[in-house]
């Protein structure tokens, strides 16, 4: 959540933005009985954070840093109903490799397409 320019940092607390992402967001979608929160008999959507990269350390407060400083690369690992979706930082049920592939044949035949219609 970077900073904009003549934002203050006390708008919205880092334990707010947290809720918001989770359980008030959970809620907000109509899903709050089932997810948003580790309870007993709600699903388990859980994200591990690398908190070693160099955007978040140094590391005063963890929540902080994560909120004010991690991206998505900082996710390396993703639980979605208990199943995991990524692990280590890779994606395990895509084929990463292959869905870059075909954007960039998507995208060569977009642009071919184009040039021959600027062509007339």
């Amino acid at each position: 959540m970077p900073m904009g320019l003549g934002q203050r940092a006390s708008a919205v607390s880092v334990q707010e933005v947290i809720e918001m992402v989770s359980i008030n967001g959970a809620i907000a979608m109509g899903i709050g009985d089932i997810t948003g929160s580790i309870n007993a008999g709600k699903r388990a959507d859980i994200i591990l954070v690398r908190a070693n990269g160099p955007n978040i350390w140094p590391i005063g407060n963890t929540e902080t840093a994560i909120v004010q400083s991690g991206t998505a690369s900082n996710v390396y690992t993703v639980l979605v109903d208990g199943r995991l979706a990524k692990r280590n930082g890779r994606l395990l049920a895509y084929d990463v490799d292959s869905i870059v592939r075909r954007a960039q044949q998507s995208s060569a035949r977009i642009l071919n397409t184009a040039d021959e219609i600027l062509k007339f």
